[in-house]
């Protein structure tokens, strides 16, 4: 039987930057790339075809932690350490809504796949859901002790799954706000959290150096991958379902590809000399983005994903 395996070529092209690189997000488009600074606070989008910064949003009064664009792309929200939330008019760069709920900085945002609804989590233990045009806030999840570091919504958007420094994933339903499930089995914090789109299978990736992939419906343990000695920083499964990319907090932008039904290793890639934050798959599949940052700055690297028969 042939199978399909994804594998990388040299990069497509690297920006750099002078300052840290939080979070990456392309467009649904996957025309842009938008970009999570440290300093100067801003967002910058960078247009993937001609390879320039297209524009740059700018307001938040610290750091900017996570980026999340709209289903629809017209719209983009931005957390920060400031402990704010906005959203973003895409086509002009002008803010709709500044969200303001958290009492401390916010780590991570994102949109649900259906409907105008942002949610964010953040180092005050809470995950706030809010209406992302009416700028209003619709439901409050409270049941970490502990920050709140990654979020993802369900390809359908009726769940929302949340990790913690306090090493557990939560499940929520959007609708009512009830915790659904409890997942527990990582040792340390929980930093990356990626569903598939069968929406029934969740990868999570850890500061104890391993990747976890759960049947969420059951809360049942599949498999666990260990690729590295360092914590897993970013995860995401390829548009087909058939790879589950992983990254790690490392010198050498180290990225894993694994099996997504297996968790059979499939291929290694070093990049540049810095740490990965944020990688993610353009939206068709062919190409994968990773941005972090070391000592010298701020780096985004892309590769191109080519398709070989094995």
């Amino acid at each position: 039987m042939k199978v399909i395996t994804p594998l990388f070529k040299d990069s497509v092209f690297i920006i750099t930057h002078s300052e840290y690189v939080h979070d990456i997000a392309f467009s649904p488009n996957g025309l842009i790339l938008a970009s999570a600074e440290e300093r100067p606070d801003v967002v910058n989008l960078w247009n993937i075809q001609d390879r320039t910064k297209d524009r740059t949003f700018s307001g938040h009064t610290h750091a900017v932690s996570s980026i999340a664009f709209h289903s629809r792309g017209h719209m983009l929200a931005s957390g920060s350490y400031d402990t704010t939330v906005r959203i973003w008019n895409v086509e002009d760069g002008q803010v709709s809504s500044i969200l303001q709920a958290h009492n401390q900085p916010v780590k991570t945002v994102a949109f649900s796949p259906v409907a105008d609804i942002v949610a964010s989590g953040s180092e005050d233990a809470t995950i706030k859901l809010w209406d992302a045009r009416a700028g209003t806030l619709l439901l409050n999840l409270e049941g970490h002790s502990t920050s709140v570091e990654t979020i993802a919504f369900s390809p359908d958007g009726q769940f929302l799954v949340s990790g913690s420094s306090d090493t557990t994933i939560k499940c929520w339903d959007t609708q009512t706000g009830t915790l659904v499930r409890t997942v527990a089995g990582h040792a340390d914090t929980v930093r990356a959290l990626a569903y598939h789109a069968n929406g029934m299978v969740l990868a999570s990736g850890s500061s104890d150096q391993s990747v976890k992939v759960w049947d969420i419906v059951s809360g049942g343990h599949i498999y666990t991958y260990h690729g590295s000695f360092e914590s897993v920083s970013s995860l995401g499964f390829s548009p087909d379902g058939n790879t589950l990319m992983c990254a790690y907090f490392r010198d050498d932008f180290l990225l894993k590809l694994i099996d997504a039904s297996t968790g059979r290793e499939r291929q290694t890639v070093i990049g540049m000399s810095d740490e990965i934050v944020s990688a993610v798959f353009h939206p068709d599949g062919t190409m994968i983005a990773a941005g972090g940052g070391g000592r010298s700055g701020g780096t985004i690297e892309i590769w191109q994903v080519v398709h070989q028969y094995a």
